[in-house]
């Protein structure tokens, strides 16, 4: 019996016949399951399925105290993080990196290898693969689904 072709929920055609598909636009991740995984220089791997607030103590976050985002704490021996540094906000099977006014910034790196820092609260999309400057620490987020 022939298996049935998969298909991602950003599907444009059919991966078999390759007929045009519907927008898949109205679809929606499943409640909690996460869209992609942030893995840090050291190794460590974070899955994202929900807003996501990292420093060094982001339990102190208005969003993480009101149960409307995850808390996720980095260490930091040399204290260049901020308590409450980035906001990895998940919107549909977009991720969105958000810098809280962190002392020591937010920077992503471009396709070309070059840093671009992150204004203060203004939201930028990442793509997949995209490295992420924290400081001190890196980290690359990779989505699950396309």
């Amino acid at each position: 019996m022939k298996a049935k072709p998969t298909l991602t929920p950003t599907a444009l055609y059919c991966r078999s016949t390759g007929r045009r598909l519907a927008p898949a636009a109205a679809l929606e991740p499943a409640e909690g399951s996460p869209i992609a995984i942030a893995v840090f220089h050291d190794g460590r791997t974070i899955p994202l399925s929900g807003d996501t607030i990292l420093g060094r103590a982001p339990d102190l976050d208005r969003r993480v105290i009101s149960g409307d985002a995850a808390a996720i704490t980095l260490d930091d021996p040399t204290r260049q993080l901020s308590r409450c540094h980035v906001l990895l906000r998940v919107d549909r099977w977009q991720i969105e990196v958000i810098d809280l006014g962190s002392r020591n910034g937010t920077a992503i790196c471009d396709e070309d290898g070059h840093w671009h820092s992150l204004m203060p609260g203004i939201g930028t999309a990442l793509e997949d693969g995209q490295l992420v400057g924290l400081a001190s620490s890196v980290m690359r987020v990779h989505r699950l689904v396309r």
